[in-house]
C-alpha cells in the first residue's frame, strides 16, 4: 500500500482510504467498485450520485482511462458532463480521487472544472486529488492518435476518439511516459523529458507540429494551479466490454476497464473489494466502429437513438443502438463477479410494441459458449433472440418494483435469471430521483469456478479427484439447463422437433389462413379444398425447412413465411401471387424466385444469400435484400417497375455496375447503407436515378470516415449527384443550406471531373469549398450560398425560377432563350426577345444538365481532357461576374434523351415588348452647394450607371453565346451516343411452318454485339421487342400471299435505340 499522491503542498498521502477511513486490513470489505457492463455510456454517473447521497460514501475514485469517456449526471435540476472528473465531485461530503491508472489531460481537467461550475463551489479544492503516479496526456499524444487511425484501412479503423489515450498508455509501457510527479518536481527535468518525448514521436510521424516552448509554458501554469489542489477517488471510465484483454479486441480502449483495473489503477488489494456493481442499459449502445451483433438499422434503432438521446458526451457522435445482449452481459458478469446490477434507461422502452434480447450466438452452424476471439469472426455471427411483448405504459415516476407493468417486470426478471445476478437498481428517468431500489432481492448468484469452464475448454487432468469431476459435471448440467430455459419457441437455434402438420385450415371471409407460430414442420396436403380459397397465407414463425406448396394455393396473393427455417423454396408457377415475405430464413440463393409473373413485393432480408442474384419480375415494385452476404450488386435490369430497393447490411464494395444492373426509371427509395463502400466518389453514379426521393448510405466506411473527420457535410455531395427530387438522405430531411451547397457543387464545384476511385481528392475538394468549421472564416462558396439563401428568404420565394437564385441574376429569361426571335440591337447591346408562349418553358436542374456524366466540358488543351467522339465546333470563354452571380449550367437542355424538337414562335414586335421603366437618381444636396457642383455629381452617377450597364451587357452576350454553343455540342453528343449503339447486320430468314390459313412462321437471324434487346419492324410497323437469344426471333401470322419487309433495331443498355438495320425481303412462297 505504498502509493503516494500529489497534494496542494507537494506532500504525500499513502492510500486515501487509510487516511480517511481508518486502517485497512486484508479482511476489510469497504471498497465498492462500479463498472459499466457493456460498451460504455450505461449511465454510471447517476448510480454513483445516488450511492453517494444515500449510502454515505465519502470517497469516489477514477482508476483507469482518461477523458475519452464521459458520464452525464442530472442532479438538482442541473446537468453535469464528466470526462476526467469523478462523479462524486458534485457532493460536498465526498472526497474524489484520480488514481494512478488514469491518464490525465490537464487541459481537459481544468476546463471541466470550469464548464461544470465546480470552481464556484466553496471548498472544492479540498475534495479532489490526483495520483502523483498518474501519467500525463499531451497534445502530441492526440496528434499521434489521429495519425495512427488515419493510417489504417477503413475496415480496420478502431474508431478512436483522438484524445491521445492509447499513445499515452503506450508511452507508459515504453517507459518514456511523463507522470504528475515529474511535473510537480524539478521543472527543468520535466522540460527535458517532454522534449525527448516529442522528438521520439517526430521520428515516427515527421508531419507532427508541436510548439514545445508554448506547451512548456502552459504546463508551468498547470503546475502552479496544481500546487493549490488535492488530487484522487473510484469509478471505471469505460465499459467492461471495452477492456483491452476481455473486450471485443481490437475495438477496445487502451486499459483494463474490468474490476481488476480498480486494483492496479488505485493500489487497492482485491480482498478490500466488498461489492461490484455492474451498470447496464435496458438496451445496447456503442460509439464508433467495432462489433455490435444486436445493432439495429431499422426504425427501432432510430427510435432508440432519438428517445434515448444517444449522442456521445465526449465525441458528440450518434451512438449505434440495438437490443440488449445478454450473452455478452453474462460473460461480463462472470469476469467481474458482479454482486448487483443497475439497469438504467428502462423508460426508453416504454413505447416499443415488441422488445428483443440476445441470448446466444452461432458461428458457422455451431452454438458458441463464448464470444469469438478473432475480430473477423464477429461479422459472421448469427444471434439468437428471445422476444417480449412491450408494456406500452409509462414507467417514469414509478418508485416501487411492484408498481411496474407486469410485462416490464417479466422483462427484468428474465434478465436477472439469465445472468444470475440480482438487479437492485432500476433507472426510469434522467433525474437522480427516477430510480427504483429493490430491497431484499435474495437472488442466489451462481458462480462459474474458472474462466476455462466458461470458455467450454477441458478443465480436467489425469489424476484429479473424482469429486472434482462430479462437481464439473453438475456445473455443466446447470449451464445447459440455463441455456434451455432461455431458448425461444421460434428460435432458429432450437433443434427441430418431430414432424408437425396442421390438422385444419380455417379460412376467414377475407381469404386469410393464419397458421403462424404453430411449430409446424409441414403443411398437410389433405386440405386442398380449403387451400383453394386462400388469398392470404401466413405461416410465419414455424419450423418449415422446405416450402413446396404453391400449387396447393393457386389463388394466393400474399404469402408470409418469415421467421422460419426455410432453406429451399420451390416456386411453382403462380399467376396470382403479388406479395412474398421470406425474411429471416436460411435461404442461400434467390434464383428460385423466378416463376411469379405478377409479384410486386419480395422480402428476402436476413437470409444467407451470397451468390450473384439475377431476378426478372416485370411487375416487381419493392425488393428487400438487406442483411445478406452479397458482395456484388444484384442484376435487376429486368425489373422495370422497381420503386423501392433495400441492399443494406451486405458486403458490396463498389457501385460501378449500378446503371447496368438496376432499372432506374421508377426507383424512388434506395438503401445501400451498412456495406463496404470506401470511396465517396462512387456515389456519383447515382446521377442516373432521376426519380429518387429517399436514399440511405450511412455506415459505409467512406461515410463513417467523413463523419468522424467532421470536415464537411457529405449530404451536399449527394445532392450534387442525385435527382433534384431527393427529399431525404439517411432518413433526414434536406435543409435548404445543404441543398444549396449541393447545387453549387454541381455547377461550380469541379466535381464533374472527379470520377469513382478518387475518394481523397473528392473529400479535399468539397472540404475546400464547404469546410465544417465554426472557427474558420467562410469560403467564397459559403458566402455565395449564404447570399442566395438570404435573398430567397427576403423575397419569400424558395425557387430557382427567380432572379434570387444562385445560378444567375438573368435566370428568368436565360431558361427561355431557346425560343427567342430576332435580337434587338442598339448601341452594340444585344437583348433576347421574349417568347409569346411561355407555357412550355422549362428550366433544368444540375442533375438534369449532367445526366450523361461521361462527357465533361473542358478546355481542349487541359491535361486529362476527354477526347470526344466528334469535333468541337469552336473554342469559347466563360465570363464570370462577382461571387453573387454564378454561371449556371442548369440552363442547359437535359442530356437525358434525344434533343426535343421545340416549337419556334414568331418574334414579338417592339410594340408588344414591355416598356422601359425609369426612376429618379437618389442624391443628397447640400443647401450651400451651387448648381455646377450638383450637375457634376449627377454626371458622375450617370457615368457609373453606364459602366455597370456595359458590364451587364457584356455578361448577357457571353451567356447567350455560350448557351448556343452548349446546344450544338449537345446535339453532337447525342449523335455520338446513337452511333455507339450497335447495328444488326447479316440478317437472314428461313421458313419454319405454314398453317391451314396460309399464314407462315419465319425465323429471322442476325449478328450484333451484346445489347439489352431488339425491336422487330415488319412492313414499316413495330411488332414488339424480344431478348433475341442466339440473335434470333420468331415472327408469326405472316400473310403468305404477299411479300414482307423485316428490319431489326437494337436497344442499348441505357434504353436508347440504335440505327435500324437494312431491309430483309421475304417473298411469298
Amino acid at each position: 500500500m505504498g502509493s503516494s499522491y500529489s497534494k496542494s503542498n507537494g506532500g504525500e498521502l499513502e492510500v486515501f482510504l487509510n487516511k480517511r477511513r481508518g486502517s485497512m486490513t486484508s479482511t476489510d470489505k469497504n471498497v465498492s467498485v462500479l463498472l459499466g457492463a457493456q460498451w460504455g455510456d450505461e449511465g454510471k454517473g447517476k448510480i454513483i450520485d445516488y450511492l453517494i447521497e444515500n449510502h454515505k460514501i465519502n470517497v469516489t475514485a477514477r482508476c483507469q482511462g482518461g477523458n475519452n469517456a464521459g458520464h452525464t449526471v442530472v442532479a438538482n435540476g442541473r446537468k453535469y458532463d464528466f470526462h476526467i472528473l469523478p462523479s462524486g465531485i458534485i457532493s460536498p461530503t465526498c472526497f474524489n480521487v484520480i488514481g494512478n491508472g488514469v491518464v490525465v489531460n490537464l487541459d481537459a481537467f481544468f476546463s471541466e472544472l470550469a464548464h461544470n461550475g465546480i470552481l464556484s463551489d466553496p471548498g472544492w479544492e479540498k475534495r479532489i486529488m490526483i495520483s502523483s503516479e498518474a501519467h500525463l496526456v499531451f497534445g502530441v499524444h492526440s496528434q499521434v492518435d489521429g495519425r495512427q487511425e488515419d493510417s489504417l484501412a477503413a475496415k480496420n479503423k478502431i474508431g478512436t476518439t483522438n484524445r491521445g489515450i492509447g499513445p499515452t498508455y503506450s508511452s507508459k509501457c515504453f517507459r518514456n511516459g511523463i507522470r504528475v510527479a515529474d511535473l510537480m518536481a524539478d521543472f527543468d527535468e520535466f522540460s527535458e523529458k517532454y522534449r525527448r518525448l516529442v522528438e521520439h514521436y517526430k521520428k515516427q510521424f515527421p508531419s507532427i507540429e508541436v510548439n514545445v516552448d508554448e506547451e512548456l509554458a502552459k504546463f508551468k501554469t498547470h503546475r502552479e494551479k496544481l500546487a493549490e489542489l488535492k488530487l484522487v477517488g473510484d469509478t471505471g471510465a469505460n465499459g467492461a466490454l471495452l477492456d483491452i484483454d476481455f473486450g471485443t479486441y481490437p475495438y477496445v480502449t487502451s486499459s483494463n476497464s474490468t474490476v481488476g483495473g480498480a486494483c492496479t489503477g488505485l493500489g487497492v488489494p482485491p480482498t478490500a473489494i466488498g461489492s461490484v456493481i455492474g451498470v447496464v442499459k435496458a438496451y445496447q449502445t456503442r460509439v464508433g466502429t467495432g462489433p455490435f451483433p444486436t445493432e439495429l438499422f431499422d426504425s427501432d434503432g432510430d427510435k432508440l437513438q432519438q428517445i434515448g438521446k444517444e449522442v456521445g458526451v465526449t465525441t458528440g457522435r450518434k451512438r449505434r443502438c440495438g437490443w440488449i445482449d445478454l450473452f455478452l452481459l453474462r460473460r461480463s458478469a462472470i469476469i467481474n463477479g458482479y454482486t448487483a446490477i443497475a439497469l438504467t434507461k428502462l423508460d426508453i422502452l416504454d413505447t416499443f410494441p415488441t422488445i428483443r434480447v440476445a441470448v446466444g450466438y452461432k458461428l458457422n452452424g455451431e452454438v458458441l459458449t463464448a464470444p469469438p476471439a478473432q475480430a473477423n469472426a464477429w461479422g459472421a455471427i448469427e444471434v439468437e433472440y428471445k422476444e417480449f411483448e412491450g408494456w406500452n405504459q409509462p414507467t417514469v415516476g414509478i418508485r416501487k418494483f411492484e408498481d411496474l407493468p407486469e410485462k416490464c417486470r417479466q422483462y427484468i426478471q428474465f434478465i436477472e435469471d439469465f445472468i444470475k445476478v440480482p438487479i437492485v437498481y432500476i433507472g426510469v428517468g434522467a433525474e437522480r430521483e427516477s430510480l427504483i431500489v429493490r430491497q431484499g432481492t435474495g437472488q442466489k448468484v451462481r458462480a462459474v469456478r474458472n474462466l476455462a469452464e466458461f470458455l467450454g475448454r477441458e478443465t480436467m487432468k489425469d489424476g484429479e479427484e473424482e469429486g472434482t469431476t462430479e462437481r464439473n459435471d453438475e456445473d455443466k448440467e446447470n449451464l445447459e439447463d440455463s441455456r434451455a430455459e432461455t431458448s425461444m419457441s421460434n428460435s432458429t437455434f432450437t433443434p427441430a422437433p418431430g414432424r408437425v402438420d396442421n390438422k385444419e385450415a380455417e379460412v376467414d371471409a377475407d381469404g386469410l389462413l393464419d397458421l403462424s407460430r404453430l411449430s409446424l414442420t409441414n403443411l398437410s396436403r389433405h386440405l386442398s379444398e380449403q387451400y383453394a380459397k386462400v388469398r392470404h397465407l401466413d405461416v410465419s414463425g414455424n419450423d418449415l425447412t422446405t416450402f413446396a406448396y404453391m400449387k396447393l394455393f393457386a389463388k394466393c396473393e400474399i404469402l408470409d413465411a418469415r421467421d422460419c427455417r426455410i432453406n429451399k423454396f420451390v416456386s411453382d408457377f403462380n399467376y396470382n401471387l403479388k406479395e412474398l415475405y421470406l425474411a429471416r430464413n436460411h435461404l442461400k440463393q434467390a434464383s428460385q424466385m423466378g416463376r411469379f409473373e405478377n409479384l410486386t413485393v419480395l422480402d428476402l432480408s436476413y437470409n444467407h444469400i451470397e451468390e450473384n442474384v439475377t431476378l426478372s419480375f416485370k411487375q416487381l415494385e419493392v425488393l428487400d435484400l438487406s442483411e445478406n452476404h452479397l458482395s456484388q450488386l444484384p442484376d435487376l435490369s429486368k425489373c422495370p417497375q422497381l420503386r423501392s430497393l433495400n441492399l443494406s447490411g451486405n458486403k458490396i464494395t463498389d457501385l460501378n455496375m449500378l446503371f447496368a444492373m438496376i432499372c432506374t426509371a421508377h426507383l424512388t427509395h434506395f438503401s445501400i447503407a451498412s456495406n463496404l463502400i470506401d470511396d465517396l466518389s462512387q456515389f456519383s453514379l447515382l446521377s442516373a436515378f432521376k426519380q429518387l426521393t429517399h436514399l440511405y448510405i450511412s455506415n459505409n466506411p467512406c461515410i463513417t470516415d467523413v463523419l468522424d473527420d467532421q470536415k464537411f457535410d457529405y449530404r451536399s455531395y449527394i445532392i450534387a449527384c442525385c435527382s433534384e427530387n431527393l427529399e431525404k438522405i439517411d432518413d433526414e430531411e434536406i435543409e435548404d443550406r445543404v441543398r444549396t451547397e449541393g447545387e453549387w457543387l454541381a455547377i461550380q464545384g469541379g466535381i464533374r471531373k472527379i470520377g469513382p476511385g478518387n475518394h481523397r481528392k473528392l473529400c479535399d475538394q468539397i472540404a475546400s469549398h464547404f469546410p465544417k468549421s465554426d472557427d474558420a472564416p467562410p469560403t467564397p462558396a459559403q458566402k455565395s450560398c449564404h447570399k442566395a439563401l438570404e435573398k430567397r428568404k427576403s423575397s419569400q420565394i424558395d425557387s430557382d425560377r427567380t432572379v434570387n437564385s444562385i445560378y444567375s441574376p438573368f435566370r428568368e429569361w436565360n431558361g427561355k432563350i431557346e425560343g427567342r426571335g430576332k435580337r434587338q440591337e442598339a448601341d452594340g447591346m444585344v437583348t433576347p426577345t421574349k417568347r409569346a408562349d411561355q407555357s412550355n418553358m422549362r428550366m433544368c436542374s444540375p442533375p438534369e444538365a449532367r445526366k450523361n456524366r461521361s462527357f465533361t466540358f473542358r478546355n481542349d488543351n487541359s491535361p486529362g481532357s476527354l477526347d470526344l467522339p466528334y469535333p468541337r465546333p469552336l473554342n469559347y470563354s466563360r465570363t464570370n461576374s462577382t461571387d453573387t452571380v454564378i454561371l449556371s449550367s442548369r440552363t442547359e437542355t437535359s442530356l437525358s434523351g434525344p434533343t426535343p424538337q421545340q416549337r419556334r414562335t414568331p418574334s414579338v414586335s417592339t410594340a408588344q415588348l414591355r416598356s422601359p421603366s425609369v426612376a429618379d437618381v437618389s442624391i443628397v444636396l447640400d443647401p450651400n452647394e451651387d448648381l455646377p457642383r450638383t450637375v457634376r455629381l449627377l454626371e458622375q452617377q450617370v457615368t457609373e450607371l453606364g459602366r455597370q450597364n456595359d458590364n451587364l451587357t457584356e455578361l448577357n452576350n457571353g451567356l447567350v453565346e455560350m448557351l448556343e454553343q452548349f446546344r450544338n455540342e449537345q446535339k453532337m453528343m447525342w449523335a455520338a451516343i446513337r452511333g455507339s449503339i450497335p447495328k444488326p447486320h447479316n440478317i437472314s430468314s428461313s421458313l419454319l411452318a405454314e398453317d391451314e390459313d396460309g399464314l407462315q412462321t419465319h425465323v429471322v437471324r442476325w449478328e450484333v454485339p451484346a445489347v439489352m434487346g431488339y425491336e422487330i419492324h415488319v412492313d414499316g410497323n413495330s411488332c414488339g421487342q424480344v431478348v433475341g437469344k442466339n440473335n434470333s426471333a420468331r415472327i408469326t401470322d405472316l400473310d403468305s400471299s404477299k411479300p414482307h419487309v423485316v428490319q431489326i433495331q437494337a436497344i442499348g443498355l441505357n434504353g436508347e435505340r440504335g440505327e435500324i438495320s437494312k431491309e430483309l425481303h421475304i417473298q411469298p412462297h
